[in-house]
């Protein structure tokens, strides 16, 4: 289990070399991470662990990220959970009050970073640091 003041951040892509590049470089800043291969297992994820912030990717099978995000939306346990958009395809993207962060692949390390760090930081100013 993960401690409740955690940097928890869920990754989430249906890529694995990608879902696991992103988990490195994360760990690397010092965040907690857990994964995620597509947006139903997201969901479940959140719900268990209530991460600090998550990353998405937009183009997954089965439930894709623009459908994760409705979904994170309209749950009220889980809407206050900052996302960054981590994704090749950006031209179809609809912001909701929960994307902080945008960031196109491939991408720089620093880019990434600074996304996930505002986003970690968003959601400790909307819920207090738990």
């Amino acid at each position: 289990m993960f401690a409740r003041n955690s940097r928890l951040v869920l990754v989430v892509d249906d890529d694995p070399a990608i879902r696991l590049h992103i988990k490195n470089v994360l760990e690397t800043f010092g965040f907690q991470t857990i994964m995620a291969g597509n947006g139903n297992e997201a969901i479940a994820l959140a719900r268990l662990y209530r991460p600090r912030a998550m990353t998405l990717d937009l183009t997954m099978p089965l439930m894709n990220g623009q459908q994760t995000l409705l979904s994170l939306s309209t749950d009220p346990t889980l809407s206050d959970i900052p996302v960054v958009v981590v994704s090749g395809d950006l031209n179809h993207l609809v912001r909701t009050e929960q994307v902080v962060g945008v960031v196109g692949k491939p991408f720089e390390l620093t880019e990434l970073t600074n996304a996930v760090s505002l986003a970690v930081g968003t959601r400790a100013g909307r819920a207090g640091i738990r």
